[in-house]
């Protein structure tokens, strides 16, 4: 046996002898090799000995920080380069890291030490290390420079800066980089000598490297400047792209592609910087792309400069004199760049289909995403006809079909006006000669299928449909046949079944053939094809049930190799997506056995990341909607698979530590970094397997897809999986697992709910404290969750929830709970106006422009329905909470909604601030009625006649709630509160689009004052005027109040109403054949009417009976009447 080597016991007593005597400058050379051995085999890729050397520096670490320290500023005396780097990089990430925290943990001496060596080092080291040091120095300065110490930092950095070394000045330069990064504020202060030193090293007197560590210098300097600041630098903008030109001319793509990448990066965080140089910035972005010796890798660069630079400087852009020409001939250029590069692959392939989008397609997109349709198509346009009528060259009309394909979205408007045009010019390049150009127009058709639904539909399904069952028959190229069943798949969603029906018989035979003979990619689209006619069609298409699904299971049980486990899945979606379409018996003949099958390939030992595994989490959800309540004697076989996804501890797996790789060689052990969600932590790179969250968050969907089918009959399975998904509201890492959690819990709550209200409370064992515990849980993990919510999409579902669970617990709810949630309501009306208020744009900004205010104003919206449903759980609180309630709203959220009111906030806070006072009358009793009216009842005048259609709308509805509820407290103002509404109403805006809810509201308001104010107004001029207003036809929901209300006078023989002998009934009945048979009324609505209209038939005669019903008006209308006058 060999000798062992001997290593640094962090427990034994060597360490201790050592600690007493070290001195860096007079390290024991033994300790010296053992520590530099160690580092050596932190170097190792994927090794059991490196492990081991990690877990050894880590325990080094937390016994003595401050020994380590000093060893590895040591290790600058080392001969090998590589543990010169790698003793820099951790010591920078003992630092900056939150776990080790080195520098709280040093001791003085150590970091006077430390520093000092630093300073010696960074001058002296070779280049490559220089930049790890001065890594280091950054991290260090960005605390003590922040506490006024280490001047002496600075003073080197202008030494070096000042050298006649040209080594020395490039570390200066990095050094300013660098600090620009940890210590902005500090270098701020320098603006003046700063600039004029760039200004000195940019020129072109200066050797190109010199001048390259100034360009990346300046890029990091004007990210810490506010706009105004970073003004004089804008000058060096020209010399910046000069030193680009130079390395593009000696051929130094990799020079190129960093200085690009710091143009991108500064463009991103300091766009103005580039506001008065954005043709130059353009035109060098435009070159670079035409350039044919330049790599594809640096053209995309390029491009995405381009892209960045419209995203940030809309309005500038839109000015520019060559920006459109530039950006579309480049995006065009690289598609058919990419053609060459991609295609052959693609087409020879029988892997899953997968979306190929190229650079030049994504630009495009999102250009037209930017700038609208209205600007980027006439450039387009200018170039389509020539690239698609060119016959020599396929790679341009196959481009050109691809431009179309990438703007649908953005030039959606602008299209739509076109549509035809467009249409007839792609559909005859279904027929090209060239395979590629035919793929590019049916996937540019099966895009527009998407962007244009379903009005490419309804007018030109034939022509579509023939030139995608033309594809089907390319035997020859299983490629483009699975991109036309993706075509028809994005055709048939949301297409009325009326469109498609008659297209399915042919369409299925070709698809089964495609099924039967085609390759692995063709059939799984196929399968998805035929999946897509069924969710169309729905029952329609169960005659084809029994000819398909054989065959499906068949295939499924036959192919047991795991390289068909993606075929299978495609099969097993087929199968569910047809059960959920067709007559819900027929499939449930077959349930038993795609169960079973189901359950035996959950047992198999699928790999992590095998698509079997998400295809089988959603079949189960599928499966149970197909079957309902069916579905619940197969939880117990179910469930487990769902807890076991939902539940799973995924790995947190060290990525990339970018220094460390570029050091070492490469250090992720082989690791796919695009496998993987990433995120930083302690200063490293680490993640966790993409496909093992979504197969987190799809077990939870499913989870809440079987509590909203199954409701109360999930009951004795609710508590188990509560225990694992209310944690998964706070589920930071993805945001999909937070939403689904969150309308997972709220549909719990629904299941206990429905319970109670069908009497099987006592049947499952749940008493009225079990509901109150369990919703106290929910209320306070998803209040907790929304005040930690970075994003509005998802802090919006988890307040729907929140408003769901209180309108479905109702009373189940404690005090405790209630002021719980009030407490941070706030919190999150507070977050969500900082949120709106970094959404201001300045539209006398050259940057501002129509398409960047329709993207703020979405954003402004989203916002606003956040408030709005967040309001919303006011309603069932005060409902059916009035006593513990009000009080908690008087302490929490009155003082937030009386300020709303008030003049100086926006129409839309006043909405929101009448829309609470509305509902807190409505419910709260006639008790509080005066107190509340003090605070808002003169706002409700106010602003019944605001232009703010919803402003308006909250107003009048409002002024009707208060007359009923208000009793005689509304009395002194009920006949200008009627009057204020009479005008709202016939005002000239009352019937456009926007303000007609509001209008039908304040109808409803006159007669609920006309009925509960009665004698305290004009019923001789109100009622004959509000008669005149119906009939209401838009807002369902207020037209039930309006005609029960008209029921009730008309039951009460109102003469005001009736008129004088009755003259008003034929403008009765005429109102009544406009809602029979509608949604605009209720059954017991529609039974006071019957009965109204038996009424009048039994006081007058036939004859009377004749001319009443012809002067009604159409003859639909007398056809409608006459059943009740026989």
């Amino acid at each position: 046996m060999g000798q062992r080597k001997k290593t640094l016991d962090p427990h034994g007593t060597q360490i201790s002898r050592s600690l007493k005597a070290f001195l860096p400058s007079k390290m024991n050379p033994q300790e010296f090799q053992q520590f530099e051995q160690l580092l050596h085999t932190l170097t190792i890729p994927n090794n059991k000995e490196r492990q081991e050397a990690e877990d050894y520096y880590h325990s080094l670490f937390q016994k003595n920080a401050d020994l380590c320290g000093l060893y590895l500023v040591s290790m600058l005396q080392s001969s090998s380069i590589k543990v010169k780097m790698l003793s820099m990089i951790l010591l920078r990430q003992s630092i900056v890291s939150k776990t080790q925290n080195a520098w709280k943990i040093f001791s003085l001496e150590t970091k006077q030490k430390i520093k000092s060596k630093l300073l010696e080092e960074v001058q002296t080291q070779p280049q490559v290390v220089k930049k790890k040091v001065a890594n280091c120095i950054a991290a260090i300065g960005k605390i003590e420079l922040g506490k006024g110490k280490w001047n002496e930092l600075l003073q080197l950095t202008t030494q070096l800066i000042e050298s006649s070394d040209p080594e020395n000045v490039e570390n200066g330069l990095y050094l300013i980089q660098q600090l620009s990064l940890t210590s902005g504020k500090i270098l701020a202060k320098e603006k003046e000598s700063l600039y004029e030193i760039f200004s000195k090293l940019i020129d072109k007197s200066y050797k190109i490297s010199i001048r390259y560590s100034t360009l990346k210098a300046v890029a990091s300097y004007v990210l810490i400047l506010s706009n105004e600041d970073n003004i004089p630098f804008r000058k060096l903008i020209p010399e910046m792209i000069e030193v680009i030109n130079e390395f593009l001319k000696n051929g130094d793509d990799d020079l190129v592609s960093d200085c690009l990448q710091e143009l991108i990066e500064t463009a991103e965080l300091a766009s103005k910087f580039f506001r008065e140089h954005t043709e130059m910035v353009i035109s060098l972005s435009g070159f670079i792309i035409h350039e044919t010796e330049v790599e594809t890798g640096i053209k995309n660069i390029a491009m995405e400069l381009i892209t960045i630079i419209a995203e940030k400087l809309t309005g500038v852009i839109k000015k520019s004199q060559n920006f459109f020409e530039t950006a579309i001939t480049s995006a065009l250029y690289l598609i058919i760049q990419e053609a060459d590069e991609e295609l052959d692959e693609l087409f020879l392939s029988d892997k899953s289909l997968e979306t190929h989008v190229s650079y030049g397609e994504n630009t495009l997109d999102r250009l037209s995403l930017i700038l609208g349709g209205k600007n980027i198509l006439p450039t387009l346009l200018k170039h389509l006809e020539n690239f698609l009528n060119d016959q020599t060259n396929w790679k341009k009309r196959y481009s050109g079909l691809l431009s179309i394909c990438s703007i649908g979205e953005g030039a959606k408007e602008t299209i739509e006006e076109r549509l035809e045009e467009f249409v007839q010019t792609i559909i005859p390049f279904f027929q090209d000669e060239q395979p590629q150009v035919r793929y590019a127009a049916v996937k540019t058709i099966g895009q527009m299928c998407s962007d244009f639904n379903p009005q490419l539909q309804l007018i030109f399904h034939e022509p579509i449909i023939t030139a995608i069952s033309g594809m089907l028959d390319e035997v020859e190229y299983p490629f483009l046949q699975a991109h036309a069943c993706a075509a028809l798949v994005n055709f048939c969603s949301e297409t009325p079944s009326e469109i498609v029906e008659p297209y399915v018989d042919t369409l299925l035979k070709k698809l089964a053939d495609i099924l039967l003979n085609s390759k692995t990619m063709a059939k799984e689209q196929s399968m998805t094809a035929i999946a897509a006619l069924a969710s169309s069609t729905k029952t329609a298409f169960t005659k084809y049930y029994d000819e398909l699904i054989p065959y499906l299971l068949n295939m499924m049980t036959t192919l047991t190799e795991n390289q068909y486990n993606h075929l299978k899945g495609r099969a097993l979606e087929c199968i569910t997506l047809i059960g959920c379409a067709v007559e819900p018996e027929k499939f449930e003949n077959d349930a038993a056995q795609i169960i079973e099958l189901m359950l035996e390939l959950n047992s198999q030992k699928l790999e992590a990341g095998d698509r079997l595994r998400y295809y089988l989490l959603l079949a189960w959800g599928r499966v149970c909607g197909a079957m309902g309540a069916k579905f619940v004697p197969y939880l117990d076989k179910a469930l487990p698979i769902l807890y076991s996804s939902a539940d799973k501890e995924i790995a947190i797996e060290s990525l990339y530590d970018g220094e460390i790789e570029e050091t070492m060689g490469g250090m992720n052990d082989g690791k796919a970094l695009k496998d993987y969600t990433s995120f930083m932590l302690d200063g490293k790179t680490v993640g966790m397997r993409t496909s093992d969250i979504q197969e987190k968050a799809t077990s939870v969907e499913i989870l809440m897809i079987f509590a909203s089918e199954l409701s109360h009959n999930l009951i004795p399975y609710v508590q188990q999986i509560a225990d694992i998904v209310i944690p998964l509201v706070l589920y930071y890492i993805d945001e999909d697992v937070r939403t689904y959690a969150a309308m997972c819990v709220g549909e719990l709550v629904k299941c206990y709910a429905s319970a109670f209200e069908n009497g099987m409370d006592k049947e499952y064992q749940i008493s009225r404290e079990i509901f109150t515990n369990f919703f106290q849980v929910v209320l306070e993990n998803l209040s907790q969750a929304a005040v930690q919510e970075p994003t509005t999409d998802v802090l919006f579902v988890q307040v729907q929830s929140i408003k769901e669970g209180l309108e479905s617990a109702k009373n189940y709810v404690d005090s405790s709970s209630i002021e719980a949630f009030l407490e941070v309501f706030p919190q999150i009306i507070e977050a969500s106006e900082e949120r709106k208020q970094m959404l201001f744009v300045d539209e006398q900004d050259d940057d501002f422009c129509e398409e960047t205010s329709e993207f703020l104003e979405e954003q402004k919206d989203d916002e606003d329905d956040l408030i709005l449903v967040l309001t919303r759980c006011i309603t069932p609180l005060v409902k059916y909470h009035r006593a513990k309630f009000l009080p908690f709203f008087k302490k929490h959220l009155l003082p937030v909604f009386e300020q709303y009111i008030n003049p100086e906030f926006s129409d839309y806070h006043k909405q929101v601030s009448l829309c609470v006072f509305d509902e807190i009358v409505e419910f709260g009793g006639s008790s509080i009625f005066t107190f509340y009216w003090k605070k808002f009842g003169q706002y409700c005048m106010q602003y019944a006649l605001s232009e703010h259609a919803g402003l308006r709308q909250s107003a009048v509805y409002g002024l009707g709630v208060c007359a009923q509820m208000g009793g005689a407290s509304f009395a002194p103002f009920a006949q200008k509160a009627l009057d204020i509404l009479h005008s709202a109403v016939e005002n000239q805006d009352a019937k456009i689009d926007d303000m007609e809810f509001a209008t039908e509201n304040a109808i409803s308001a006159i007669a609920k004052i006309c009925k509960f104010q009665s004698t305290n107004v004009d019923l001789n001029r109100s009622l004959p005027l509000w008669l005149s207003y119906l009939p209401v036809l838009i807002d369902k929901e207020e037209s039930i109040v309006t005609y029960s209300l008209l029921c009730s006078f008309i039951e009460e023989n109102n003469p005001f109403l009736l008129g004088n002998q009755n003259q008003n009934i034929p403008q009765i009945l005429r109102i009544f054949c406009s809602v029979i048979e509608t949604d605009l009324i209720n059954k017991e609505i529609s039974q006071r009417i019957a009965n109204i209209l038996s009424q009048i038939k039994s006081q007058f005669s036939q004859q009377q009976l004749e001319e009443i019903l012809n002067s009604v008006g159409p003859k639909d209308f007398y056809q409608i009447l006459l059943p009740f006058f026989k």
